[in-house]
């Protein structure tokens, strides 16, 4: 029997990684009437994980360490897959 997606997630959860999560959560709020699920600041107040809501689809971003150097400016982003969200065949594969 196939697990289901966590509650709440589609199979594929985009994640960012950003200067200021904070204002972005902001705006996402204003603009999207985003809400926020969910926050773990790290210890200089910077957010290290966030969730947040939009329709029936969640985004998770963090604040990017100031310490690691880029070789580019600008944010990244990341897609977040649990196995039980993975097809069947999938799973198989990324076991062997």
């Amino acid at each position: 029997m196939v697990e289901a997606c966590p509650k709440g997630f589609h199979t594929i959860t985009p994640y960012l990684v950003v200067t200021d999560p904070g204002a972005l959560i902001e705006f996402l709020g204003k603009a999207f009437d985003a809400v926020e699920l969910h926050r773990v600041d790290r210890h200089d107040g910077s957010i290290m994980h966030a969730q947040v809501k939009i329709g029936d689809s969640m985004l998770m971003m963090g604040a990017r360490l100031r310490n690691v150097r880029r070789r580019r400016p600008g944010s990244t982003f990341m897609s977040r897959m649990p196995m039980q969200c993975m097809p069947a065949q999938s799973r198989r594969e990324v076991r062997r």
